[in-house]
């Protein structure tokens, strides 16, 4: 699995996305991490009709395995949100995309009770990650297991060392259940039919 690295700031995608705020001047608030998985909030794609196609799963299936083989680099390809100021806190957003992992995204009470966010793309990423998750999920299952058998056998060495591994996938999947996101204020010129 990749871990979080300063270079992975520097990938292609990455240097696309950086230039969303100028394609959008007037609407680009920020960037910042979003729970995607599990979260306060879920994502609504197709925004006032854009990018409004059906979810491919096999798009999302080679997007899966390339996050087997690559890890997941949610901190690299931010999705798109457009929001307004009841609903994200843009003071809790950065400009800059390579602070973007460690900024929070701070949602409002009006998000939480809508429970959504829209979102104009990153649906077969969300679907992918879904599917990553789930991976990581029957892993931590199965290791709970083999924690329970070498209790039961009398082997603590053995059981320690399964705990040791057991957080460390636990701690994996809570990680990686988030991802970085542009935020555009809802009601401006945000440009969303001009991509």
């Amino acid at each position: 699995m990749a871990s979080v690295q300063a270079d992975q700031f520097t990938d292609n995608r990455q240097q696309a996305a950086a230039g969303l705020e100028t394609k959008r001047a007037g609407g680009f608030r920020g960037y910042g991490t979003l729970q995607v998985i599990k979260g306060e909030v879920r994502l609504v794609f197709g925004y006032m009709g854009w990018n409004g196609r059906v979810l491919d799963h096999l798009e999302s299936g080679k997007l899966f395995k390339r996050m087997e083989e690559d890890g997941v680099l949610w901190m690299v390809w931010p999705m798109i949100i457009i929001a307004g100021a009841d609903e994200i806190n843009f003071a809790s957003l950065t400009k800059d995309l390579s602070e973007a992992p460690f900024h929070a995204i701070e949602l409002l009470d009006k998000a939480k009770q809508q429970g959504r966010l829209d979102s104009l793309a990153g649906q077969h990423r969300l679907e992918a990650l879904k599917l990553m998750i789930k991976a990581w999920e029957a892993k931590i299952k199965d290791l709970e297991a083999l924690v329970i058998r070498a209790r039961k056998e009398g082997d603590s060495d053995q059981a320690a060392d399964l705990e040791l591994e057991l957080t460390k996938w636990r701690k994996q999947t809570l990680e990686n259940g988030r991802w970085v996101v542009a935020v555009f204020e809802r009601g401006t010129n945000n440009g969303v039919h001009h991509l």
